[in-house]
């Protein structure tokens, strides 16, 4: 009898999941929208689920399974993903709302390699040496100097940039010495190139990708971070 009642169950919560699934592609397909899947231990079933519904094919670019980071960056972060990183970026709060920043994301390999040899070049480094550690995608934050709070602005879109790479299972890091490059005749001539007028800083590089090995550890919290009145 308990048998029965718990195979019950587990058929009602299937369906329960098939049908929300079938809603979610709907609505996808209905607003236009696609999306690319990348799943560890769910081993597809997400990608099956979506594919039940009839259409799915205008939904769904690809769907990948990647157990190690080794498949992991093999398939690079899928654009969908920067996309929503990028989307937090631009929610960050900012002085007044005015909206100061502005984020620039580089896939092509070849800007991102002058940007990567000129950063390196900063540093006192061989060309090299890469300072974005093989990182794929890079975001440059820059900022409008013209605003009072234009560091703090850009500062908290790198903040928000990192913690939706993280919340999205993809690794990054806070790159600096953007102010230099932007600074540099290469690096305006660089913002030319794409349009981009006005007297803008760097602020940082948030670099995308996934490890190549372990995951990085937390070192332990300082014991005087805190002071209460």
């Amino acid at each position: 009898m308990i048998d029965n009642k718990v195979n019950d169950y587990k058929q009602y919560r299937e369906n329960n999941i098939r049908e929300n699934y079938r809603k979610l592609t709907r609505l996808l397909i209905f607003k236009g929208l696609t999306i690319t899947t990348m799943e560890s231990a769910t081993s597809g079933q997400i990608a099956s689920l979506i594919t039940d519904t009839e259409g799915s094919s205008a939904v769904l670019k690809g769907a990948f399974i990647t157990y190690c980071n080794e498949a992991k960056i093999m398939q690079g972060v899928p654009a969908e993903i920067i996309d929503k990183i990028i989307e937090a970026g631009t929610y960050a709060a900012t002085g007044m709302d005015r909206q100061s920043p502005i984020i620039l994301a580089v896939t092509d390999k070849e800007l991102r390699d002058k940007l990567s040899k000129m950063n390196s070049r900063i540093m006192g480094k061989s060309e090299d040496f890469d300072p974005f550690y093989g990182a794929p995608v890079v975001l440059v934050v820059l900022a409008d100097k013209s605003m009072p709070t234009y560091i703090y602005d850009g500062t908290l879109v790198m903040g928000n940039l990192m913690l939706e790479a993280h919340a999205l299972g993809v690794d990054s890091c806070w790159i600096h010495r953007a102010k230099e490059e932007f600074e540099s005749e290469e690096g305006r001539e660089i913002l030319k190139s794409l349009g981009i007028e006005g007297d803008y800083e760097g602020i940082g590089h948030c670099i995308l990708g996934y490890v190549d090995g372990e995951e990085p550890q937390c070192h332990p919290r300082k014991d005087n971070w805190v002071y209460r009145a």
